[in-house]
């Protein structure tokens, strides 16, 4: 089926997915590798200018197994996936949640650490010329200021049993 599509021929690619490759894993009971094949039949529908059918598998079909399962990365492929049908649509009312998925993502992406998805996901932006809501934040930067955060608390603690802080009214701290 990957081959039709990458020749071209569509309608077999999504035949063969649809009548023999889901069918099979529906039998199989395997959850995850129909949400893998039902992926790859929205990508064909995609490629077929078939916007909504595309939309609605990946939002309703296969982004939900992936929650189930817990399978961040796909989640964030399944987000980025959602977007990019969003932005085929031309519609400017998908634009915004094109965008917030995007952005998500992107956010998603960077604190689990998958620099390649992460990369993507910023060429997107800079190719759909759109903007992040917000600004993720790199790992290494956030390690540095919980460290920052960490040494802050630390210190204040430090001086509350040396007994060196004042009292104030709206500070205080109770040990159980």
């Amino acid at each position: 089926a990957d081959l039709l599509r990458a020749r071209g021929q569509l309608d077999e690619a999504l035949r063969l997915r649809r009548d023999e490759v889901l069918p099979v894993f529906e039998r199989l009971g395997d959850v995850r590798e129909k949400a893998v094949a039902m992926g790859k039949i929205a990508g064909v529908l995609l490629d077929q200018g078939q916007l909504d059918e595309a939309l609605h598998i990946i939002r309703e079909e296969v982004l939900p197994i992936h929650e189930a399962l817990g399978e961040r990365r796909e989640i964030v492929v399944d987000q980025t996936n959602l977007a990019i049908i969003l932005l085929h649509t031309r519609e400017p009312e998908h634009r915004p949640e094109a965008v917030n998925l995007l952005t998500t993502a992107l956010k998603s992406a960077v604190l689990l650490n998958y620099p390649v998805e992460a990369e993507q996901i910023r060429d997107i932006f800079r190719r759909g010329g759109l903007t992040p809501v917000g600004t993720p934040l790199e790992p290494q930067r956030m390690k540095h200021q919980l460290k920052l955060i960490s040494a802050a608390l630390g210190a204040v603690l430090l001086l509350w049993i040396l007994g060196w802080l004042p009292e104030v009214p709206w500070f205080h701290v109770g040990l159980v």
